[in-house]
């Protein structure tokens, strides 16, 4: 998928963020969809503009998610409770999801994020994705802030 494609899609669900966050929301996307290609991006827009990699076109398979609220974007690991993390990096104490906080690009170019994202992609469920764009807008929206 391409930049255009990804923006295309993305940019009318971030009319109410800053340019900054478009941006970085943006740049986030197209890396990260070249990083774990072939994944399909699955893009949704509830309480946050949600957008996520699944190896099989499925939400429930999702390896990698970068939410977008209003002022702040994440860097979600879907299986993050069981990836390795000796810096105690990853936030998060739920039963399985863990993130990082993502404000900037250079985040993505961390040797110690490429090997969770590496490591998230080896416990992926594998189907049939082909670098997909898969789009799903609410009809309701109430955004989060947190």
């Amino acid at each position: 998928m391409t930049r255009a494609q990804i923006a295309a899609e993305l940019n009318p669900l971030l009319t109410k963020h800053s340019e900054a966050l478009r941006r970085l929301a943006l740049a986030g996307a197209e890396r990260l969809s070249q990083m774990l290609a072939p994944a399909d991006l699955l893009i949704y827009d509830t309480y946050a503009v949600a957008l996520g990699w699944s190896f099989t076109g499925s939400p429930t398979d999702l390896v990698i998610h970068l939410p977008v609220y209003e002022k702040h974007i994440n860097l979600g690991f879907n299986f993050g409770s069981t990836l390795e993390d000796p810096e105690d990096r990853l936030k998060g104490k739920g039963t399985t999801t863990r993130h990082l906080h993502f404000s900037s690009l250079t985040l993505l170019d961390d040797p110690y994020v490429i090997k969770l994202i590496e490591a998230s992609m080896e416990q992926a469920k594998r189907g049939d994705s082909e670098g997909r764009i898969i789009s799903k807008v609410s009809a309701k929206k109430t955004y989060a802030t947190h």
